[in-house]
């Protein structure tokens, strides 16, 4: 019984000090927004994939296949870009927009089905966290 006569004591007091009411309501909504800005609750979701440019100037038969098994790793968010070149693509690397870029060369398909070497282009800088991941995993 004292127990409920101190709440309704508190309450009468809160009720009578709106000042006070107010403090209770508002500051915790207050801290709730201001601390969602802060820690970014409130953005929608994001991707947290690195950003993988891909040129592909092959556009062959075996090409796709490539973009798949690109596309199908979880570290990495695969961007294929058409209208760019490779050093649109370096230099995105190089601003940060891009972690790593990869061109796939023109007759890349004919060369792997004839049997010889292709060498296809990575852009990575190594010296970001992003980049290293992002070679690792290409």
């Amino acid at each position: 019984m004292r127990v409920v006569n101190l709440i309704h004591k508190d309450l009468l007091q809160i009720v009578r000090n709106r000042q006070q009411a107010m403090f209770l309501v508002v500051m915790p909504l207050l801290f709730t927004v201001l601390l969602g800005f802060v820690f970014g609750g409130f953005g929608g979701e994001t991707d947290p994939r690195l950003p993988v440019g891909l040129l592909d100037q092959d556009n062959g038969r075996l090409s796709p296949y490539l973009l798949q098994l690109l596309a199908a790793l979880d570290i990495i968010r695969l961007e294929v870009y058409e209208e760019e070149s490779l050093e649109d693509l370096k230099e995105m690397v190089a601003d940060g927009e891009l972690a790593a870029a990869v061109a796939v060369p023109a007759g890349y398909s004919d060369k792997v089905l004839a049997g010889e070497p292709v060498m296809v282009t990575a852009v990575v800088d190594l010296s970001t966290d992003a980049g290293s991941t992002a070679q690792r995993s290409i």
